[in-house]
């Protein structure tokens, strides 16, 4: 009985009170030990469920904010493209009413070139 309450005074001392004491029964001490783990246990499981988590919505996040700046930068690109592809038809345009035999010769040698690659 005195170890036992040493045991549990040392407990209390230490601040590990909720720890089971040491009581002279080696089955019953070793049930309120695995008792406690069991608790421990939960406990660390919850607080690893939390982490995760939390860590799942800082990377949702990342990912929203990496999606929207990526649909922004491919918008301003196509954006981009279309002007170019504008000027580039308009330089074509210009050639064409500059120079409409050259234009329509040109035309038919690259009609030419890419029957002679088909047939192979």
């Amino acid at each position: 009985m005195a170890r036992a309450t040493a045991a549990r005074t040392k407990a209390d001392v230490s601040g590990a009170s909720d720890r089971p004491g040491a009581t002279g029964d080696i089955g019953a001490d070793v049930e309120a030990q695995i008792s406690h783990l069991k608790g421990e246990m939960a406990k660390l499981a919850e607080a690893v469920s939390n982490a995760g988590s939390v860590i799942a919505t800082d990377v949702k996040g990342n990912a929203r904010v990496r999606s929207r700046q990526l649909r922004q930068t491919s918008q301003e690109t196509l954006a981009d493209l279309r002007e170019q592809l504008d000027e580039i038809e308009r330089q074509v345009s210009g050639h064409v009413r500059e120079r409409p035999l050259a234009s329509i010769a040109a035309a038919a040698g690259v009609g030419f070139l890419i029957a002679l690659l088909t047939r192979r």
